[in-house]
């Protein structure tokens, strides 16, 4: 996605964060705990890194007018969510 935008090295560097933080959440939640909604009316960890994956996916395979910087915010969104989900599991609030 990068390369498709020709983008600057301090947003690849963004992007980069939101790969490894999406990884450290990943590890933090355990794999059973993946598919699993911490509420009722929350997605699952998976179904945020599905969100995502599919959108960059469906990016390169037909360009949009979209901009580098929209999937660096949408990322960032993501790892809050992410954020939010161990909080919930991991502080007995799910």
């Amino acid at each position: 996605m990068a390369d498709h935008y020709n983008a600057a090295q301090m947003d690849r560097e963004r992007l980069t964060t939101i790969l490894l933080d999406l990884c450290w959440y990943a590890q933090r939640l355990g794999e059973e705990r993946w598919e699993v909604a911490p509420r009722v009316g929350h997605w699952s960890f998976a179904e945020n890194v599905w969100h995502i994956t599919e959108q960059a996916l469906e990016e390169a395979q037909q360009p949009t007018s979209a901009s580098i910087v929209y999937f660096i915010d949408h990322g960032k969104e993501h790892v809050g969510q992410a954020a939010e989900i161990f909080a919930l599991f991991e502080y007995g609030q799910a």
